[in-house]
């Protein structure tokens, strides 16, 4: 503007204008730099890091790790959000998140090495990336990253105009763009910073992390974890006593559930206000609470594997067989619970309300489980006494499990289940094989080592299925068939169907495992009384009937075990549990 605004009568006047805009500009950029390097150095002492390793610089300061936060895409004015299982998008043109936006707030996890992982606290589940899509983890509370998969640490590197998330493992930018939140193909790092190219204008890649501090006001039996309200006996394990009826509420076998009988606490003043304590084999009345998202909860029966479950017919019975970390994220199962608070002066009692049936709990005279309905949570009358339970929180341990197994709250579980393994019998040198068939007699393979079974050999590989009441199951996941032993003394698959959709009525794919020491072990049904064994072609079952505890001396019935990968959820290492044993095989 001065050289344009000023007039010049000489050659000399002209260059004595140049001369003084040449020492101001000097002294002007001189001046930046030193303020660069100064910002440069309070970000630095922050930790807040605004810079990369390729130079590039962000004026936007990422919130402190353990913060809750929110994510828009600057493109198009998208919020990062979790439904249920489901990731996807919001609208909003501003940095203002309503109050009630649960679905769209994380907490910003350190995962080590400048990664981060963001788990949706509402719904108690992380972000992965799996190659293309964007899904959410299994339930994992915001303690438990360390079981996540390496597509769900994420780099929040700076940008041009906000941070960018950066997934190494599948070498991939979260994007926004074409109204949508998503997964962007497979490019360079480089890709989103401005490198090597003209400064970009605000891009796909372009999201605000935005930290957020609104906490919310929560009723009753529950706890604020920021904007979200959680039932504050979440990861416990307790029982569910109804006071009239004196009942516990009990997952008998098969998978049907009722009233077991115990008496009130017979402490003065304490009938109606204390359940009495459960004995420590009572198994089938204990039940963890997991955070089942949306504000509700679900009650895991670890004896059983399975979900307390409210039907369409008015039953609660139990769900499919599922590990407490495998809840299915839609509540039409019935197996999504609100707690609400009944208290009163005389007993700080509870009720359980399905919110997909809107009908209540209930235990009958006849000490039937069944429900009261329709009716919303807060219609329940201070004299329906059958759908208001005191709650025992136990903190019981089971400690002398037999060897193979381990304990899991008041239970002993196989040290087997969720492991991928095969079975070879050294006799035979031989692996038992399944046949992708209905019915189809189980064969083995042609002779070879224990080391040998390739690596696409997936017929002879089965998972370890927690069946509950200590036995395990054989499902192959590439035919996705249970393993039968028939009452004809063979063993066979079973017709096609989800691990969790093996009925609780059926017994014949229900196995215990026996040490049959030096290295080997048997499967033995219970059912039929007989352990599992290889002849010289099929895999079939003993002649002659065995108690698990006195098995066959021949070399037929004995196996190895041999692992592939890791188990599909996290198992206890030996060493937590009995440190001078190791699991055999």
């Amino acid at each position: 503007r001065l050289v344009f605004e000023t007039g010049y009568t000489s050659n000399a006047a002209m260059k004595q204008m140049h001369r003084g805009i040449s020492v101001l500009f000097v002294s002007f950029v001189s001046f930046c730099a030193r303020g660069a390097k100064i910002h440069s150095e309070a970000i630095s002492d922050s930790g807040i890091a605004t810079s990369d390793s390729t130079g590039g610089t962000s004026g936007f300061q990422l919130p402190p790790e353990g913060s809750y936060v929110a994510i828009r895409g600057l493109k198009e004015g998208r919020w990062l959000r979790i439904q249920g299982c489901q990731v996807g998008h919001s609208s909003g043109g501003n940095d203002n998140l309503a109050d009630s936006a649960t679905a769209e707030r994380f907490k910003l996890v350190g995962t080590g090495s400048g990664t981060y992982a963001l788990h949706n606290t509402e719904w108690n589940r992380y972000l992965i990336m799996n190659g293309g899509s964007l899904q959410t983890s299994e339930l994992l509370n915001e303690f438990e990253w360390a079981q996540l998969p390496a597509g769900g640490r994420f780099t929040l590197q700076p940008t041009p105009h906000g941070h960018g998330l950066w997934n190494t493992h599948n070498s991939r930018w979260i994007i926004n763009e074409n109204l949508a939140i998503k997964a962007g193909p497979v490019e360079e790092i480089t890709a989103a910073l401005g490198i090597g190219g003209p400064q970009m204008g605000v891009s796909r890649y372009d999201f605000r992390v935005l930290h957020q501090t609104y906490t919310r006001s929560c009723p009753g039996l529950h706890i604020s974890h920021g904007a979200s309200c959680k039932a504050d006996i979440i990861g416990k394990t307790i029982g569910l006593y109804n006071t009239h009826h004196q009942r516990y509420i009990r997952v008998k076998e098969w998978g049907w559930t009722d009233g077991y009988y115990i008496p009130r606490n017979s402490l003065p003043g304490q009938e109606y206000s204390v359940p009495p304590p459960m004995p420590s084999g009572w198994t089938w009345t204990r039940f963890e609470v997991v955070d089942a998202g949306g504000g509700n909860i679900a009650l895991h029966n670890i004896e059983h594997n399975r979900f307390l479950a409210m039907d369409a017919q008015g039953i609660v019975r139990t769900g499919g067989l599922r590990d407490a970390d495998e809840l299915n994220c839609d509540a039409s199962g019935g197996e999504h619970f609100t707690l609400v608070d009944y208290s009163d002066q005389n007993a700080p009692s509870v009720a359980l309300h399905n919110p997909h049936f809107n009908h209540f709990v209930k235990m009958d005279d006849s000490a039937n489980i069944v429900v009261l309905g329709p009716l919303n949570f807060d219609q329940l009358q201070s004299s329906n006494s059958w759908e208001k339970f005191l709650v025992s929180t136990e903190t019981y341990q089971k400690e002398d499990c037999p060897y193979l197994y381990f304990p899991k709250g008041a239970s002993c579980k196989p040290w087997l289940i969720s492991q991928k393994v095969s079975f070879y019998n050294p006799w035979h040198q031989r692996f038992m094989k399944m046949i992708n068939v209905n019915t189809a007699d189980l064969v083995t393979t042609h002779q070879q080592g224990a080391d040998d079974l390739c690596d696409a050999c997936d017929d002879e590989r089965f998972r370890v299925v927690d069946v509950g009441l200590g036995m395990l199951g054989l499902y192959n996941e590439k035919f996705g068939r249970y393993v039968q032993m028939t009452d004809t003394q063979k063993l066979v698959s079973t017709w096609v169907m989800a691990k969790a959709d093996l009925p609780a009525t059926w017994q014949w794919e229900k196995f215990h495992v026996v040490d049959l020491s030096n290295g080997k072990i048997g499967l033995h049904s219970g059912f039929h009384n007989r352990f599992v064994m290889m002849d010289y072609h099929t895999v079939i079952s003993t002649l002659q009937q065995y108690n698990w505890n006195q098995p066959p001396t021949g070399d037929w019935e004995r196996f190895t075990i041999t692992y592939s990968g890791y188990g599909d959820h996290w198992t206890p290492e030996p060493w937590e549990h009995f440190p001078d044993q190791r699991c055999k095989g």
